[in-house]
């Protein structure tokens, strides 16, 4: 929805268009949920572009070890380049083994 009113706001390059107070009234959206989006956008195109950046780094160390390197190597051979730790759970997706998707049976 917000992308929606972003396209559809009145600006300079859209003048026929409509205020953002009108278009969150009619979609039901919150003005202030379109702009913390807004605020946002920048951060999560930042933070894509930096893990498409440590994809391709580890794509690389993984292929030059013809296969060979798991997690643990290719962690350590990204410490020895000084690439800042990950969190837990974006290492082993990174490297393209674990379907994010996937969760595990629970026990009963």
């Amino acid at each position: 929805m917000c992308l929606f009113i972003d396209a559809e706001k009145a600006t300079e390059g859209n003048p026929d268009g409509y205020s953002v107070a009108r278009l969150c009234r009619v979609l039901g959206v919150n003005r202030s949920t379109y702009y913390s989006w807004l605020a946002g956008r920048e951060t999560v195109a930042e933070r894509q572009r930096a893990e498409d950046e440590l994809t391709e780094e580890i794509r690389e160390i993984h292929g030059k070890s013809r296969g060979a390197y798991g997690a643990p190597r290719v962690t350590a051979v990204l410490r020895r380049r000084g690439q800042a730790d990950q969190p837990e759970e974006g290492r082993a997706d990174h490297a393209g083994t674990r379907d994010p998707r996937y969760h595990p049976p629970q026990a009963p």
